[in-house]
């Protein structure tokens, strides 16, 4: 295996590959982080209407906070801040979990850590 050629070298390879050898890579990757670490921030609302099962982020006195109302009614407080690089996070309301646009972290609704690059859970409040 060391000293021979294997079409499965390439397979294997330790490397990353050439992830921005296109321009519709580098286009997404634009397009991902404007969203984390722009748009996200600024177009937070200040209203607070939330049904069961239902997450947003929102902006409270000047800060901005993430926010899960439960089926039981119950609230949760998280930082909007991705650990991993400070992308403010999203939530989808089809898998019940909060997103990282930029990285493509996924927290459960809850703020645990489901899947990285993220090596920490939300920060809760």
């Amino acid at each position: 295996i060391i000293n021979n050629d294997s079409k499965y070298a390439a397979l294997y390879s330790p490397g990353y590959g050439k992830y921005l050898s296109s321009k519709d890579d580098i286009v997404k990757l634009v397009k991902n982080n404007y969203h984390g670490m722009i748009k996200n921030r600024i177009l937070a609302t200040k209203e607070l209407k939330l049904n069961c099962n239902q997450g947003k982020v929102i902006r409270y006195q000047g800060r901005l906070v993430a926010i899960y109302k439960d089926s039981q009614k119950r609230y949760f407080y998280f930082s909007p801040y991705c650990p991993h690089l400070k992308c403010v996070i999203e939530f989808n309301e089809k898998d019940q979990t909060w997103n990282c646009p930029c990285h493509g972290s996924i927290f459960d609704c809850y703020g645990h850590l489901v899947s990285g690059p993220s090596t920490k859970p939300l920060k809760r409040y």
